[in-house]
């Protein structure tokens, strides 16, 4: 069996070791709440649009940056290190304000797992 081109750099190989499993948790989740969300009580139909919407881009968002765009960024590493902490901060507060307080423990792992992943990728000041 012949390995992709991209599994076969040293470098993403140990940068997936890291990252890939914590985005693939953090899919997970997103998939349990948008799942809690749509077939469980939760009162006010706004919210579930947003938490819906929220729950697939973060999972997109994850997953994209994590494949094919965090092991790649060389040039603009700084810029991009600010810009992925300040989106994942921007979706999780969005995700903060429509949850309601039963599905605080989805949010607690994912901020757990966020904090995790930003700081192996980007070091102490954008954590």
């Amino acid at each position: 069996m012949k390995l992709p081109k991209i599994f076969k750099n040293i470098e993403y190989q140990e940068f997936a070791g890291y990252v890939l499993p914590s985005s693939i948790v953090v899919s997970i989740i997103f998939l349990v709440i948008i799942l809690d969300v749509i077939f469980g009580n939760f009162p006010e139909q706004k919210k579930v649009f947003i938490t819906i919407c929220t729950g697939i881009g973060g999972s997109i968002y994850v997953l994209t940056q994590t494949l094919l765009i965090a092991p790649y960024v060389k040039k603009y590493r700084t810029y991009y290190i600010w810009a992925n902490a300040a989106i994942s901060g921007l979706g999780l507060s969005i995700l903060a304000i429509v949850l309601d307080e039963t599905r605080y423990i989805f949010f607690d792992i994912l901020i757990i797992l966020a904090v995790t992943s930003i700081s192996i990728l980007s070091g102490r000041g954008p954590t």
